[in-house]
């Protein structure tokens, strides 16, 4: 499944994750219950992951609609600065920057602001995603590159049975695409094959070409070559 993810700033603070559930609740109309996807392993695993977010982040939960417990999203809200009070100590034990070439996640949040992060995968029935994206929306975030709720009304407010029909039609439809990708396979790795060939065969003149272009570019190089 592919990740994506989704940014609402506020002005610090942002909302808890009772009040984030609560808003939820009341523009989609159904019960939201907090879940864990994930089966930890291992005692030492639980232990990196709490001290994870003990430093890090301030929140980090999953939550669901409460009939349907396995389409869930993950929303999480990093401490202020902790993130790049993070990243410095790594530079100061280890000589690596990760905030270069780009700020890694969190980092680059603005003083006097807080983020509200998101995460859903391609393949999840997306109504509980929009309605906390609205939710958060109507508690005064702002979405980081564009306002997102607007054409999203039309999904609220949701019975039951409307939901259980939107989970049913989404299955229909990852499984109308898995059964395309199989047809459709065969297409594709003949294709790839004939890429690959092409590939090979103007890889030498790719070589030389780049080479010419070197030479000419740094010609003080290859004075005596």
């Amino acid at each position: 499944m592919s990740l994506f993810t989704n940014e609402i700033i506020f002005d610090y603070p942002a909302p808890k994750i009772a009040r984030i559930i609560k808003e939820i609740e009341n523009i989609s109309g159904l019960p939201v219950i907090m879940v864990d996807p994930y089966v930890k392993n291992t005692e030492v695993d639980d232990e990196e992951l709490e001290e994870d977010e003990e430093e890090l982040h301030e929140f980090i939960q999953h939550i669901a609609f409460k009939y349907f417990p396995k389409s869930w999203i993950e929303i999480s809200a990093y401490i202020p600065n902790a993130v790049n009070k993070s990243v410095e100590k790594e530079k100061l034990e280890t000589g690596f920057d990760a905030n270069w070439p780009q700020p890694c996640h969190g980092a680059d949040e603005q003083e006097g602001k807080q983020s509200i992060y998101m995460k859903s995968y391609l393949g999840l029935e997306p109504t509980l995603y929009l309605a906390t994206i609205k939710a958060l929306e109507s508690l005064g975030g702002i979405g980081r590159y564009e306002k997102n709720s607007d054409d999203v009304h039309k999904y609220f407010p949701v019975t039951v049975e409307n939901l259980s029909k939107r989970h049913k039609k989404n299955k229909r439809k990852i499984y109308l695409t898995y059964v395309l990708f199989v047809l459709m396979l065969p297409i594709t790795i003949t294709i790839g094959l004939i890429k690959l060939i092409i590939s090979i065969i103007k890889m030498p003149f790719e070589i030389n070409r780049s080479m010419k272009a070197i030479k000419k570019h740094y010609p003080e190089h290859f004075k005596d070559k």
